[in-house]
């Protein structure tokens, strides 16, 4: 179905919206079932990108309410992650993922990346990658770009209590180095988001799969990119009393690197302002989850235990980011 690639070349959010509508408004539920089908017996590199329209479809039709595409939609996408076997796979549900966030360049490529540089203080050139237009016209983009962005966040963490975290963390295992990053900038996209969405009960779960794994990203970092990405994703976990805890464990490895980034960073500043308001009123207590080197909730329905499988532990430094 090689149409389907047709979903993420918009640059922009409110036509991608229209192109949705249509095929909605054709006979919505029809079209789902259809991909659904598809869905169930795709080859594996392919079933992501059906994956990928079918959420973006049940997501314009029912944003409020959970249905069997969604749910089918998103266990495909975290099986594919999961799928250490198949390469191929996983970089195809790697790549869906990160056009779900919905923003793109000119030239149809997920701008991810470059917006989270952009939300971490670091890069200023975000606006001249987006299709030129008016004042009123990029305000209107963004906004829907923004509406659109909390949905499917919301609905990617809600989903099994934060097993795309879990999947995540077995990507940034991977020993390809583009399946690493892709799953690298998708989980701090979703960390970050978490700050801005309801308390949903998911930050323990995040914590559990990735604090380590950013902390170890960070340290080992050379790109300056790379470690202003890691920085972003570890400042979500200082936006509640247990992520503080958690994260102030690691203090004195990752102050150095605060430190180079103060004055080029609010995130930056931020984060040594709390990790300085906390020495001073001892708002550390002993570790409860850091030490967990899995990062599978005991109390969580997972598909992996579903369906017989343990996950591997998710500590260490990724291979892409090592010295």
């Amino acid at each position: 179905m090689p149409g389907l690639k047709l979903w993420s070349l918009s640059t922009r959010r409110t036509f991608n919206n229209q192109i949705l509508h249509i095929i909605k408004d054709e006979g919505a539920y029809s079209t789902m079932h259809t991909l659904l089908v598809h869905l169930q017996t795709a080859h594996g590199d392919q079933s992501p990108i059906i994956a990928g329209l079918l959420l973006q479809l049940d997501l314009l039709l029912e944003p409020r309410k959970t249905s069997v595409y969604r749910e089918e939609a998103i266990d495909n996408l975290i099986l594919c992650l999961q799928n250490s076997d198949s390469p191929s796979t996983q970089l195809a549900a790697a790549d869906t993922l990160l056009t779900l966030q919905g923003r793109f360049s000119y030239s149809g490529k997920p701008l991810v990346r470059k917006f989270l540089l952009k939300r971490a203080g670091i890069d200023k050139h975000y606006r001249t990658t987006m299709r030129s237009g008016d004042d009123q016209e990029t305000m209107e983009e963004e906004k829907a770009a923004q509406e659109w962005e909390k949905k499917m966040a919301f609905v990617l963490v809600n989903h099994e209590t934060g097993l795309i975290f879990e999947a995540l963390a077995e990507g940034l295992k991977s020993r390809h180095a583009e399946i690493c990053m892709e799953c690298f900038v998708s989980a701090t996209w979703l960390l970050d988001m978490l700050t801005h969405l309801p308390e949903m009960g998911i930050k323990e779960t995040a914590r559990i799969c990735l604090l380590k794994r950013f902390v170890s990203i960070f340290k080992s970092a050379k790109d300056t990119e790379d470690k202003t990405i890691a920085m972003l994703a570890l400042s979500s976990f200082i936006h509640d009393p247990d992520g503080i805890r958690d994260i102030t464990i690691y203090k004195k490895d990752i102050s150095k690197g605060l430190r180079e980034f103060k004055k080029s960073s609010t995130v930056a500043f931020e984060m040594l302002k709390v990790f300085s308001e906390g020495s001073e009123s001892s708002i550390v207590s002993s570790p409860k989850h850091p030490q967990n080197n899995g990062c599978t909730n005991p109390d969580q329905h997972s598909i992996s235990r579903r369906q017989g499988r343990n996950l591997r532990g998710v500590g260490g430094t990724p291979q892409l980011f090592a010295h």
